[in-house]
Parts: C-alpha cells; sequence; structure tokens
C-alpha cells in the first residue's frame, strides 16, 4: 500500500479498520500551502515494511516532521524513517521529541533527518542506522543494538550533535551493543546492559566488520549482570573499541579494551577486570582527566608506529589495579606522574617505560616495581625517579 499525500498526515485506527498492510505500508507527504506536511501516529502501524516521509515548507505556520499524537507503535521488519523538510521553525524537521519517543517493534530500522533531532525506541534485537546532518540521535533499544550503514536506502551513521544509544535489557536478559560500521558525531554516547540470567548478551563489542567511533567526546558504559564470559566487557583484547576522540571515557564490571587513533584525555573504572588504551600514531600522547581504576590490570600506551612514542600525564590522577598480582604497565617516551601514591598495584607490579619518569613515580604499599631497563624487583611503597 502507498499513500502520496499533500499536507498533514494522520495514521490511526477508523473504528475497526486498522493500518495494516502484508508486504508494504508506505505514507510520504508533500506540504500545502501553509507548508504542512507532517505525520502524525495516532495508533499502531503493522506491516512486513514500513516506510514514512514526511515535508514541510517554509511559512508561518509550516508543520513537518513525524511525530506522535495517541500511543501507537510501527511494527515491521523494516521500518524506515525519513524527513525531508524545510520549515525553518524549530523542531518542524524533528523525528520524535525527547518526551515522546516514536515506538517501534522492528529488526530493521533507518531514520534520517536534515536539521531536525531523532528520538526513537525499539523493541527488540535490531540493526540500526540514523543519521541527521543538523541535529542529534538518541535510541532507547529493549535487546540488543548493532550500528552498522544501511544499503537501502545508503545511509551511514551520523549526527552533528550527539549520537547516543542505550539499551534495557529484553526478556533474554540481553542489551549488547555492537559496532558494525563508522559512526560519527560531535559527542558519542554508547550504554549497554544485561541481566543476570544463562547466555544473556551485553556490553560493547565489534562484530567481524567493526568500526571506528569518531567524536570529540566519546563515552562509553556498560552495567550489565550477565554471567556469560566477556558479556560485561568493553571491546576485546583481539578487538579493541576503536575511536578517535579527544576526550574519551569508559566505565564497566568487566574489560575495558580501547584504541585511539591520536592523543586522548582518558578517564576509565572497571570493576572486575582491566583497563586497556592505546593511544595510536607517533607522538600520541594520553592525559588523565580522571583516576583510572581496575581490579587486575591498567595498560596504557602512548604513540605506535614509526617515529617517537608520546607522553602519558597523569595530572596528579590515580591509576590503580586493586587485586593481588595485578599489574600496572606505563609505555611512553615521556612519563609525566605526579602525585602521592599514584600508581597502586597492592602486591603486583608496576612497569614504567621509560624507567626515568620527568616526576618521581610513587608506588602504593605492596607494589613491586619493574622499569623496562632494569627488570628487577625493587622495594616497595617508594619513589623512583
Amino acid at each position: 500500500m502507498k499513500i502520496a499525500n499533500t499536507g498533514l498526515v494522520t495514521l490511526a485506527p477508523n473504528g475497526s479498520v486498522l493500518n495494516f498492510a502484508l508486504n508494504t505500508y508506505s505514507v510520504s507527504t508533500t506540504p500545502d500551502g501553509s507548508g504542512k506536511g507532517q505525520i502524525q501516529i495516532g495508533g499502531n502501524v503493522q506491516a512486513a515494511t514500513i516506510n514514512l516521509t514526511s515535508s514541510s515548507s517554509p511559512g508561518v505556520n509550516s508543520l513537518g516532521g513525524i511525530q506522535n499524537t495517541a500511543p501507537g507503535t510501527l511494527i515491521a521488519g523494516t521500518v524506515n524513517l525519513l524527513d525531508n523538510g524545510t520549515s525553518p521553525l524549530a523542531h518542524m524537521e524533528d523525528i520524535g521529541s525527547s518526551s515522546s519517543l516514536i515506538a517501534i517493534q522492528a529488526s530493521n530500522i533507518t531514520a534520517q533527518t536534515t536539521t531536525g533531532d531523532i528520538w526513537l525506541s525499539n523493541t527488540g534485537a535490531v540493526n540500526f542506522t540514523a543519521n541527521s546532518s543538523g541535529g542529534g540521535v538518541n535510541l532507547t533499544n529493549t535487546g540488543n543494538v548493532t550500528l552498522a550503514p544501511s544499503t537501502s536506502p545508503a545511509l551511514t551513521n551520523s549526527a552533528f550533535t550527539n549520537f547516543t544509544v542505550g539499551t534495557l535489557a529484553d526478556s533474554h536478559g540481553n542489551g549488547a551493543i555492537v559496532i558494525g560500521g563508522n559512526v560519527k558525531a560531535a559527542i558519542i554516547s554508547l550504554s549497554s546492559t544485561s541481566d543476570n540470567v544463562p547466555h544473556a548478551a551485553g556490553g560493547i563489542q565489534n562484530n567481524a566488520t567493526g568500526g571506528t567511533l569518531i567524536a570529540a567526546t566519546v563515552t562509553l558504559s556498560d552495567n550489565g549482570q550477565s554471567p556469560v564470559l566477556g558479556a560485561q566487557d568493553i571491546g576485546a583484547s583481539n578487538s579493541p573499541i576503536s575511536t578517535q576522540a579527544t576526550t574519551l571515557s569508559a566505565t564497566a564490571i568487566g574489560n575495558i579494551f580501547l584504541s585511539n587513533a591520536g592523543s586522548v584525555s582518558f578517564n576509565a573504572s572497571s570493576a572486575n577486570g582491566g583497563v586497556t588504551l592505546t593511544a595510536t600514531g607517533s607522538g600520541s600522547n594520553i592525559t588523565l582527566t580522571g583516576p583510572v581504576t581496575s581490579s587486575t590490570e591498567v595498560t596504557l600506551t602512548a604513540g605506535t608506529g614509526t617515529g617517537t612514542g608520546g607522553t602519558i600525564t597523569n595530572n596528579g590522577n590515580m591509576i590503580t589495579a586493586t587485586a593481588n598480582n595485578a599489574t600496572v604497565t606505563l609505555n611512553a617516551s615521556t612519563l609525566d606522574i605526579t602525585g602521592t601514591g599514584t600508581v597502586n598495584v597492592g602486591s603486583g607490579t608496576v612497569i614504567l617505560t621509560p624507567s626515568t619518569p620527568t616526576q618521581p613515580v610513587t608506588i602504593g604499599t605492596g607494589g613491586n616495581f619493574v622499569s623496562s631497563f632494569s627488570p628487577t624487583w625493587q622495594a616497595p611503597s617508594r619513589s623512583e625517579i
């Protein structure tokens, strides 16, 4: 079924007649003389594929975007949402709103607008692609989310302001975020979860394709409870999450594995795992903007590839690995580590490269010191320079 309407359209049931199609349900608008071409959702719409395309044009009473007027869910295998309006009025190119998200139940979603914001909620595992060249993207998903480009329509995950995805655990405990392509925005925030049930998927991971999170600020978090190995992790030892950010933070119960292209300001916390960050590229630096805390190990590497390494600067922030036999490894051309007791490993080991940092490095009580030039046991609770 295909409907092309001039002016505003409201999708709502009429008595016992529901909005339904066996195959494709498509509604598109062109603006009327007042500049109105909004699509309003006033009830459920169900089909194999749902395509909604709204519009608007300049005018004092112009009205565009896709919005809710009553409770309703778009139920389909694939949902494609597009606003191509040109109204200069605020929020007239939005898809959903912060107080009224477009509700969807689909396994494939694409959403695109020009200057507007995108606000969606979905139930079920989903492949998600959204693009706003002048606004933000916001998705709350119950279940797993895969962030990947779409081929039909041809679309990549990108936003002018924020790209925010958060999950809730579904009935099977799943709430993982999977990265299957680049994501680009000013601010990227990904928050995954899982429930404490067998086989539950959680954490933030790459698929076989992977991708890079490109933003000035990237914030990653997982608060899952899944008992599955790796389901509380952000990245993996053989597949770290790739970022290209100037400010990066990560919080997880499990392990954190990150690789950032270029210099980065960083803080991270892992309750029961390790923290690993590599700032790739010659001369790339790592500057701590907060503590880096883990249970098992902390490994920070500044600068890789040809040329010189970079500098690790902690700005007096603590670097801590709390478990017995934990390890803190700092790899750089220059270490600028300041503050009393800033590297703490309990009864574990501190490995410094180089062994002569610019400032004294105080190793917490019980720690062993191993430099790249003199890998011998040293007395704990003292400074190295």
